[in-house]
């Protein structure tokens, strides 16, 4: 006796569209995490922290994700990324406070949203 085969039926459009959103989550999520974590992350290098090498790790962690879960949008934006971290570090005086930092709060302010981030405006 034989049996037909069956195809699967193709994956529905709703279903695409919800698998686009959740990879536009996280994408977004990742980079949120990865933009606050360089600013801490700068902020006790220029003014010291005891969590300095966590940040570190924390930070290559979040790139790693971004580099194997949204290849081809890491791709574009971690030039601009390494560039804003670059323009940010700065050598700040451990006595004061990464709250009175101009430089601290200039990283903070300075780097672009998510959103910019996502539709390749420079940042400033």
């Amino acid at each position: 006796m034989s049996q037909s085969i069956r195809f699967l039926p193709a994956v529905a459009p709703a279903e695409h569209a919800a698998d686009a959103a959740h990879r536009d989550r996280d994408l977004r999520r990742l980079l949120a995490v990865w933009r606050s974590l360089a600013v801490r992350f700068i902020t006790a290098q220029a003014h010291g922290g005891a969590d300095e090498v966590e940040l570190c790790d924390a930070l290559t962690g979040v790139e790693e994700a971004l580099r194997h879960r949204h290849r081809k949008v890491w791709r574009q934006v971690q030039p601009v990324l390494q560039l804003l971290l670059l323009e940010a570090e700065h050598a700040g005086d451990q006595s004061t406070a990464p709250s009175d930092c101009l430089n601290c709060r200039r990283a903070v302010d300075g780097l672009p949203s998510i959103t910019q981030l996502l539709m390749g405006e420079a940042p400033r």
